[in-house]
C-alpha cells in the first residue's frame, strides 16, 4: 500500500474483521494513512443489530468515520432465484466497490486469512473449478487487499487476546446448511486428521498455482 493511501476498511465486527482494523489503525500514522470503515448488515439474523452497533461503537472509539448498509440479502435472494451465499457475497461487494468511489478510496482492505484461502480452494475443487479457480485468493486482487492472507486464524485469535479486544461471533458460521461451513467444519478437519499441516499445504498450493497463472498470463501477453 503506498504512503498516503486512502483506505476503506470492511469491518464485519467478526474477529478477522476487528483484528484487521486495529492492526491497520496502528500503523496508519506511521504509513500516512488515511482510513474510512465499511460494515454490511445482511438482515439474515436478529443479532446483526447488534453488530453494526458493536462496529460503531468500535470506529467511536478509534475516533474512524463510519458508512453502513443494511439489505434483506434472503429477500433479494428469493427475487434473483439465486445462492443465498452468492447474493450475500455480490451485494456486500458492490457496497463496498460503491463506498470507495464516493468516499474517494484507492483500495478496500479485506479480512481474509491464511484457513480462508484453505477453505476457498476445497469450496472450488469441490465446484468443479479450473486452474484460474484453484489459484484462490490474492493478496491484491483488482481494488481489494488481504493484509492477513499470510496469517492463521490461530494467530489472529492470540493478537486479539494479546491486545484486549472483543469481537462478535456470527453464529451462522457454524450452521452447516452452507457448503463453506461444512468444508470448514467436517471437510478440513477431517484432512488435518491425515495431515496437520494441511492448511498451510493447501495454502501454499494456491501461492503456486497463482505463479503459475501470472507465468502463462505474461506469456501470452509477450506473444
Amino acid at each position: 500500500i503506498p504512503s498516503g493511501c486512502r483506505l476503506l476498511v470492511a469491518v464485519s465486527g467478526g474477529a478477522d474483521s476487528v483484528a484487521l482494523l486495529s492492526v491497520l489503525h496502528s500503523l496508519a500514522d506511521v504509513h500516512e494513512l488515511s482510513l474510512e470503515v465499511a460494515h454490511f448488515d445482511n438482515a439474515l439474523r436478529s443479532s446483526s443489530v447488534a453488530d453494526a452497533t458493536f462496529v460503531r461503537n468500535l470506529c467511536t472509539d478509534m475516533n474512524l468515520p463510519l458508512t453502513t448498509e443494511r439489505r434483506d440479502v434472503a429477500a433479494v435472494a428469493r427475487e434473483r432465484k439465486g445462492n443465498l451465499e452468492e447474493v450475500a457475497r455480490d451485494l456486500r461487494r458492490a457496497f463496498f466497490q460503491s463506498t470507495a468511489q464516493k468516499l474517494d478510496c484507492q483500495l478496500v482492505a479485506l479480512g481474509h486469512h491464511l484457513d480462508d484461502q484453505a477453505e476457498t480452494l476445497m469450496h472450488r475443487l469441490l465446484r468443479g473449478a479450473g486452474t484460474t479457480g484453484l489459484s484462490g485468493m490474492r493478496m491484491r486482487e483488482g481494488l481489494f487487499v488481504r493484509h492477513l492472507l499470510s496469517f492463521s486464524r490461530d494467530q489472529i485469535r492470540t493478537y486479539l487476546d494479546t491486545h484486549g479486544l472483543a469481537w462478535r461471533e456470527d453464529e451462522t458460521n457454524r450452521d452447516v446448511a452452507f457448503t463453506r461451513n461444512r468444508v470448514r467444519h467436517e471437510l478440513l478437519p477431517l484432512m488435518q486428521a491425515f495431515n496437520p499441516n494441511i492448511v498451510n499445504q493447501l495454502a501454499g498450493l494456491c501461492e503456486q498455482m497463482q505463479q503459475d497463472e501470472d507465468c502463462w498470463a505474461e506469456l501470452v501477453a509477450a506473444e
